[in-house]
């Protein structure tokens, strides 16, 4: 009996030409860590690591989770990973509540 790879359902696309082959990005709104490695190829690790050095965009705070806008992916894709670096991350957390 072979097992399922697990993992592989789980894995962001592997060049920025395969990510892009996935549905647009809407113009507006707010990504979660999942969403986000669909569209930018590298391990959730790699991500947390270019956030810590300042290479990709800040989260923002939605409740517990952290969340990154739209426009900020789409910059880091359009523009890489300096020019994204260079918008600032927001005014704080966002609140359910207004």
């Amino acid at each position: 009996m072979v097992k399922a790879n697990r993992r592989a359902s789980r894995r962001p696309a592997t060049t920025f030409a395969e990510a892009a082959a996935l549905p647009e990005l809407p113009s507006t709104g707010l990504l979660r860590i999942a969403q986000v490695l669909k569209y930018v190829p590298i391990s959730r690790t790699s991500w947390w690591l270019g956030v810590r050095e300042g290479r990709f965009p800040q989260p923002q705070k939605l409740g517990n989770v952290p969340v990154w806008r739209v426009v900020d992916i789409r910059d880091l894709i359009d523009h890489g990973e300096r020019a994204a670096a260079a918008t600032p991350a927001g005014s704080g957390p966002i609140h359910a509540n207004g």
